[in-house]
């Protein structure tokens, strides 16, 4: 374990440097050891903590320490990242408006076209992550509570109410 502590906070500190948060999921983290080659249960804990999807044993990709990563942002990586940060948004207005985890709520999206197309083509993973039993893209003035706020650059209104 102590080799995946510093391989998580060499990963960490390759996402810092190349200024790309924690939430955004990236593809490929390249390892020089294999040490954990086969070790399916330790690969799975090290790639949850750095937020990657695959590692690929390879000494030419490896950098130094041994470890890179890749830091090409698919269309979908950048869709999956967005979808994190508005649920961490939603998720703070849940614990603002004192929800349990066990209470559904309504959701209420508004922002530009482009922001509410993603949303739609990841509207049951939200659903699931945000415990949401509907969500609608306009603004509603029966909430609980809501939120302006960035993310991804994309100005978004986000209000809340138990279901």
């Amino acid at each position: 374990m102590d080799s995946v502590r510093v391989i998580t906070a060499t990963v960490l500190a390759l996402r810092s440097g190349a200024g790309i948060k924690v939430r955004q999921p990236l593809a490929t983290v390249f390892l020089l050891d294999k040490f954990l080659e086969g070790k399916e249960e330790v690969i799975k804990i090290l790639l949850d903590e750095v937020n990657v999807k695959n590692v690929v044993f390879d000494k030419s990709m490896a950098g130094d320490g041994g470890v890179s990563i890749d830091t090409v942002l698919t269309e979908e990586l950048r869709g999956e990242g967005i979808i994190r940060e508005l649920s961490r948004v939603i998720q703070g207005l849940r614990a603002d408006a004192a929800y349990r985890m066990s209470d559904e709520v309504s959701l209420y999206i508004s922002s530009n076209d482009q922001f509410v197309d993603l949303v739609q083509r990841y509207t049951l993973q939200l659903k699931r992550a945000v415990g949401a039993k509907e969500i609608e893209f306009k603004k509603f003035d029966k909430i609980d509570v809501q939120a302006e706020t960035k993310i991804a650059d994309q100005a978004v209104w986000i209000g809340v109410r138990r279901a």
